[in-house]
């Protein structure tokens, strides 16, 4: 065999090969299009299967029904049962749920499924038994449904109870300034309310019996109330009959807007009446700080800055009441500092508040009778008076005394430039703050003479430097003529005003009243305190405690607050 006819034979081969692999292709591809199109037939057939006569699900028929449309009654119906109303009723109110809320869900869902395979098993007269069965006495596959116990609590904790008529204490209103004693005679009383709440656990227990017996309907029930009297008695409001403490701050250098903060903060306190073991919180009283509810934007403190804020000022309003409260001698139970010094009181007097950061003022009232608080704003000043009964012994007086331990100075000024104002600009955007560490004292007195000295608080306020914006802009200037003198524009002078407060603050007449800013060099001290005190005195026989007060010694200092913050 020559060459030539050896190379025909193998591309011959060559040719019969690549033939086979495609017919082979063309072989798979026809019998994959084939099995696509029998799979597409079977789910239609499937779908198109028809259920025998007599199924049921509850009492939703669909024997006779393709797997389809059974399928889609179905899901109607379970639907259906999910958006079931649950309601409760009491008082004259009702609060309602839906079944699907209660946390609701079916143990099987599938029923078409088992429905089709009736008479799809064992011989042929198996089957057909079986299907006459159905057809006869019908097959019913009953829906069986389970309940979220702990949404079913929640519903009556959080829905349920909002049928509750809660309970009122009694209830104080004045005409004018309370007396310094018999201060009940001027109160107008009003008897508390009683009030009508659900029996929780017995609403729970009512519902589980439902649920377990759900007849696929709306719930209703109607709840059982309990009587809920009030806490106090009116005859105990009777027994708020004596000033117990009154404290004073002024405001007279603040800005309009934070004169409307501590207004506002005030009237919101006014009429408080704190029970026997409760606690107050100021927060709870005059929060939240918006426009819609009565705030202005002033000045307070904000990481060692005084920025303008809603509600700035309020801060004035709960350091009042603190040292009202302190002269009270009631049980305080959250105060802070401010993070640099204030001028309307002593350093170390001060409470202050901010709800952003969960700084609150509270106290509990730790006697037996009830608490009430006058509060009130007159000509820049807020005072605030707590009633209650005097228990404590005439010849026993109280004082407060603060004590520094060691003074920060300010920082180096920080300057600022602006490009858009002349360089003989200079403005003092903040003033300096001092910063202290401190410690606040009340100093028990029998018949004038010290027997005790405790610690109230400890304090520390940081220093801050003074912060001043300077002019930067670049201004064309003529070349003077040979023969003129060009004049020196000298720098203006440094401001050596700081801001901050005094550490002592001078007390006024028998309120315990701060009566405003007293600038000293350094704090005025005696034996290494500072000797400004407000004394708290049990009211006299002819009326209210005097609050004393001595004043501090004063030297002239330059670190004058030129506003008041927080």
């Amino acid at each position: 065999m020559d060459m030539k006819t050896k190379l025909l034979r193998i591309f011959s081969a060559v040719i019969a090969f690549t033939l086979v692999l495609v017919m082979s292709s063309f072989v798979a591809f026809a019998d994959k299009d084939e099995e696509v199109e029998t799979e597409d037939e079977e789910i239609v057939e499937f779908e198109e299967e028809m259920i025998c006569n007599g199924v049921f699900i509850d009492d939703i028929e669909i024997g006779g029904e393709s797997v389809t449309e059974a399928r889609e009654k179905v899901t109607s119906y379970l639907s259906e049962l999910l958006n079931k109303k649950v309601v409760v009723k009491a008082n004259d109110k009702e609060v309602e749920t839906t079944v699907e809320k209660l946390g609701a869900s079916f143990t099987e869902s599938d029923y078409v499924s088992q429905a089709l395979n009736i008479g799809k098993f064992g011989n042929v007269i198996r089957r057909y038994k079986d299907l006459k069965d159905v057809e006869n006495d019908k097959k019913v596959y009953e829906v069986e449904i389970t309940f979220d116990e702990k949404k079913v609590d929640s519903f009556v904790k959080n829905e349920a109870s909002k049928c509750n008529i809660e309970a009122k204490e009694p209830s104080v209103s004045v005409s004018g300034r309370l007396p310094a004693s018999n201060a009940s005679s001027s109160f107008i009383l009003k008897e508390g309310v009683i009030g009508k709440c659900i029996d929780e656990d017995e609403l729970k227990s009512d519902l589980n019996k439902k649920i377990k017996k759900w007849n696929k309907k709306d719930i209703k029930l109607e709840a059982t109330v309990k009587e809920q009297k009030p806490k106090n008695d009116i005859e105990t409001l009777r027994k708020c009959n004596d000033r117990l403490a009154q404290f004073t701050t002024n405001y007279s250098s603040s800005s309009s807007a934070r004169c409307k903060n501590i207004s506002t903060a005030t009237s919101k306190i006014d009429g408080s009446i704190v029970y026997p073991g409760e606690e107050f919180s100021i927060l709870d009283k005059i929060a939240p700080f918006t426009k819609s509810n009565g705030y202005a934007e002033a000045g307070s403190y904000s990481q060692g800055k005084v920025v303008d804020s809603l509600g700035g000022g309020v801060c004035q309003v709960s350091t009042t009441l603190y040292n009202a409260i302190l002269r009270a001698e009631l049980q305080i139970t959250m105060r802070n500092n401010h993070s640099m010094v204030v001028s309307y009181v002593p350093v170390s007097a001060d409470a202050m508040i901010a709800s952003s950061a969960s700084r609150d003022f509270k106290f509990k009232n730790n006697t037996d009778v009830p608490i009430y608080i006058e509060a009130y704003t007159s000509g820049k000043n807020v005072t605030f008076n707590v009633y209650g009964e005097e228990t404590r012994p005439a010849n026993r007086t109280i004082k407060f005394q603060n004590k520094i331990l060691k003074t920060l100075q300010p920082g180096k000024d920080v300057i600022t430039k602006d490009k858009t104002k002349p360089k003989t600009y200079r403005e003092v955007t903040q003033s300096a703050h001092v910063g202290y560490k401190a410690e606040y004292y009340k100093i028990v007195y029998i018949n004038g003479a010290e027997k005790d000295r405790v610690k109230v608080n400890s304090s520390y306020y940081q220093a801050a430097p003074k912060y001043i914006t300077v002019g930067d802009k670049e201004e064309e200037t003529a070349s003077p003529k040979p023969t003129e003198a060009t004049e020196a524009v000298e720098d203006v002078a440094d401001d050596t005003t700081p801001q901050g407060a005094r550490p002592g603050a001078t007390t006024a007449g028998n309120t315990g009243a701060v009566t405003g800013a007293r600038p000293t060099t350094r704090p005025s001290t005696v034996n290494g305190t500072m000797n400004n005190s407000a004394a708290a005195t049990r009211p006299n026989s002819a009326g209210a405690r005097p609050n004393s007060a001595t004043t501090p010694n004063r030297t002239t200092n330059t670190n004058v607050a030129t506003r008041p913050v927080n």
